[in-house]
């Protein structure tokens, strides 16, 4: 395992694809595995508008 892995998401074991977004230094999502465009959309709109 890579070690940088867990500095993001202790979580993660990996996997790509993953998605984590970030507000403020804040991790707000982590999504292990394919995400919809969709689904990324209605994140965004609700953390970071």
């Amino acid at each position: 395992m890579n070690i940088w892995i867990p500095v993001f998401e202790e979580r993660w074991e990996g996997n790509i694809p993953v998605t984590i977004i970030y507000k403020n230094s804040e991790k707000i999502h982590f999504n292990d595995g394919e995400m919809s465009k969709q689904a990324l959309e209605n994140i965004i709109e609700k953390n970071l508008n």
